[in-house]
């Protein structure tokens, strides 16, 4: 988008990055209800990262080629080295859980599906741009992964409740 530019509400990157703002809003709401360590230090600089995320998209390149806001490779491996220190403190899931459990985890779990809707349309937003940016779909992805096992540590610290699914 050119700077200035107007579009209509119902634009792709509008919807788009209307999810990485409802995303990012319910991130805050999470500091509230958040109990783990981890959580605490996280959240706040994965809200920036969604941040910098939803100006990657909206910036107008041939006005502001910066690279000071793109979200790089190096982004993602730092989500792949969470997911991997938080779950090595967890027991190997063995069936499918059911979003819930404590206040700080039940919020992560909300936070996950958000996360996963900006996902969709950001898919959606790149087909119809007829561009694919891989490093942002996939830092998105594994943000949602890093939401999964961090509503999983916030379980634990309350006590372990993981409600399984009965299929």
């Amino acid at each position: 988008m050119k700077r200035g530019q107007r579009v209509s509400k119902s634009d792709l990157l509008i919807k788009t990055l209307g999810d990485l703002d409802e995303l990012n809003s319910f991130l805050g709401f999470s500091l509230n209800f958040v109990q783990t360590r981890v959580a605490k230090k996280l959240v706040p600089k994965l809200q920036e990262s969604i941040l910098r995320l939803g100006a990657q998209l909206s910036e107008d390149q041939s006005v502001n080629p910066s690279q000071q806001n793109k979200i790089t490779r190096e982004d993602t491996t730092n989500l792949e080295n969470h997911i991997d220190k938080i779950e090595e403190q967890l027991k190997p899931l063995q069936q499918f859980i059911l979003p819930g459990g404590s206040k700080g985890a039940a919020i992560l779990h909300l936070v996950r599906s958000v996360c996963r809707r900006a996902e969709r349309s950001l898919v959606r937003y790149f087909e119809d741009k007829g561009t694919q940016n891989k490093e942002i779909l996939a830092y998105i992805n594994r943000a949602s992964d890093l939401f999964f096992v961090l509503a999983r540590l916030e379980n634990k610290k309350a006590g372990g409740v993981e409600n399984r699914w009965k299929t």
